[in-house]
C-alpha cells in the first residue's frame, strides 16, 4: 500500500504514483512471487499459471486507509470460514447460512476453525523492510571499482507476516505503517514500532 499524501502524481513514489502502473505491477509481482513459491510448497501444482487481480482504493485520509485494512481482514475471515465450510458441506447446504452457523456446523463435524493457520483465517500482511549491511569482500569484488561502495549499502526484503487483528491495533501503529513504514519491525507475530529510524 502506498499512502499518497503528497498527491497522486508525486515524484516521491514509484512510477510517480501513477495508479494504473502501480496496479498492473502489483498484480504481476504477486503472480510471479506466488509462482516461484508454488514449486517449494505445492510441487504438484507447479505447472499451474496463477494470476491475480489488483485494485487501488482511493481513500480521503489516514483514518479511512486504516479502516480499509480492518475491513479487508474481516472480509478475509468471512471468505475463509466459507471455504472451510465448503470443504465439508455441499453448496446447497450452506446457502443462506450465516458465518456463525457455518462455524457451528464445522464444530459439529470436529473442525475447530480457530486452529487453522493465521494466514488462512485473516490473510497475510506483506511489508517491505529496509536495512543497511556491509558487503562481503567477495560481493565487492564483483562490482566494478568505479561503482564499488565504500560503506554499508541499503537493502530491502519483503516479509509476509501473520498479524494480530487489525481492529485491535492502536492508531499510532496505522499512522506509522502508512507514513513511516521503515519504523515498523516485525518478529514472528509481534509488531514493534521503533522510536527513531
Amino acid at each position: 500500500m502506498w499512502y499518497l499524501d503528497s498527491g497522486p502524481e508525486s515524484e516521491d513514489y514509484p512510477y510517480k504514483g501513477r495508479i494504473q502502473k502501480l496496479t498492473t505491477l502489483t498484480a504481476s509481482f504477486a503472480a510471479s512471487f506466488f509462482k516461484d513459491k508454488l514449486r517449494d510448497y505445492l510441487p504438484d501444482k507447479a505447472a499451474k499459471k496463477p494470476f491475480f487481480d489488483c485494485r487501488e482504493v482511493p481513500v480521503p485520509n489516514l483514518s479511512e486507509a486504516c479502516n480499509h485494512f480492518v475491513w479487508r481482514q474481516s472480509d478475509a475471515r468471512k471468505n475463509a470460514v466459507s471455504m472451510a465450510a465448503q470443504s465439508v458441506y455441499k453448496q446447497r447446504e450452506l446457502n443462506g447460512v450465516s458465518q456463525r452457523k457455518m462455524l457451528t456446523m464445522l464444530a459439529e463435524v470436529g473442525i475447530n476453525f480457530e486452529q487453522y493457520p493465521t494466514f488462512f483465517k485473516r490473510g497475510s500482511f506483506v511489508l517491505r523492510q529496509e536495512y543497511e549491511e556491509e558487503l562481503t569482500p567477495e560481493e565487492l569484488e564483483k562490482i566494478p571499482v568505479l561503482f564499488r561502495p565504500t560503506g554499508p549499502v541499503r537493502r530491502a526484503s519483503i516479509l509476509a507476516r501473520d498479524f494480530p487483528l487489525f481492529a485491535k491495533l492502536p492508531t499510532e501503529f496505522w499512522q506509522v505503517v502508512l507514513t513511516q513504514p521503515a519504523r515498523i519491525r516485525v518478529e514472528g507475530d509481534e509488531v514493534f514500532i521503533r522510536n527513531e529510524l
